[in-house]
C-alpha cells in the first residue's frame, strides 16, 4: 500500500512539475564538456580554448563525480570551474581563482547537425531568421556582438542560449571540410575586468 500511494505520489509530482512548465532541457556532463537535450538532439558545448594573440591553448576537462560540475586547465595555469544547474537551465563558468592575462579570449563552438539545413534556422539577439544553406555559400552566417542566440532544428523545435554580450557567430563547417554548422561564441576576459564568472542560460524552443 505504501509502495502504490509513493507511487502515485510521484506521478502526482511529475504531472505538476510539467504544468508548472518544468525545465524541457535535460543536461549532462560529456567527455568534452556539457551537453544538453533538447528538439531530440543532444549537443555539447566542449570546454572552450583559450587564446592569447596567435597562441591557442587546448582544454584538459575533468568531470566531477556529482555529474554537476567539472574543471578545465590549460597550460598557462589559468583554471574554469564549469557547474551545471538543471532546475535554472544555466551553466556557469568561474575564473576568481585565476590570473587574467590582458588579450585572453575563452572560444566556445558547439556543433550544430548539417541535417538543420533541411529547415532549420538561426538568431542572434532576436533578429531576423536566417535559413541554414542546402550547400556552402560562405562561412559566417551571422556574426556579431549578441546576447542571445536562438537555433531551431526543422522540426520547429529547438534552444536559446543568453550570454553575456560578447562576439558570437553561427557558422557554416563545410568550409573545413566538417559535415555541421556551429554556434561560436567568443568570452573576452577583459570586457568587464571585475567579472570573475559568467552564465549560459539555455531555454526550449518549441513549435
Amino acid at each position: 500500500m505504501k509502495a502504490l500511494l509513493l507511487l502515485l505520489a510521484c506521478a502526482f509530482t511529475s504531472l505538476a512539475a510539467q504544468a508548472a512548465g518544468a525545465p524541457a532541457v535535460k543536461f549532462s556532463l560529456d567527455a568534452k564538456g556539457v551537453a544538453f537535450e533538447t528538439a531530440g538532439e543532444r549537443f555539447v558545448i566542449p570546454a572552450p580554448d583559450y587564446s592569447v594573440g596567435n597562441q591557442t591553448q587546448k582544454p584538459v576537462w575533468q568531470r566531477g563525480e556529482d555529474g554537476k560540475s567539472g574543471v578545465a586547465r590549460y597550460e598557462s595555469g589559468f583554471e574554469l570551474r564549469v557547474a551545471v544547474d538543471a532546475a535554472a537551465g544555466t551553466i556557469t563558468y568561474d575564473y576568481s581563482t585565476s590570473n587574467v592575462t590582458p588579450g585572453v579570449m575563452l572560444r566556445f563552438m558547439t556543433l550544430i547537425p548539417l541535417g538543420f539545413n533541411q529547415g532549420g534556422r538561426y538568431s542572434l539577439d532576436g533578429g531576423p531568421f536566417g535559413e541554414f544553406p542546402p550547400d556552402l555559400v560562405d562561412q559566417l552566417l551571422v556574426r556579431g556582438e549578441a546576447t542571445r542566440v536562438d537555433i531551431v532544428a526543422p522540426s520547429g523545435s529547438g534552444f536559446s542560449v543568453e550570454a553575456p554580450l560578447c562576439w558570437q557567430a553561427v557558422q557554416d563547417n563545410r568550409k573545413w571540410n566538417w559535415n555541421a554548422f556551429a554556434w561560436v561564441y567568443v568570452y573576452d576576459l577583459n570586457k568587464v575586468p571585475a567579472r570573475r564568472a559568467f552564465t549560459f542560460k539555455i531555454s526550449a524552443i518549441k513549435p
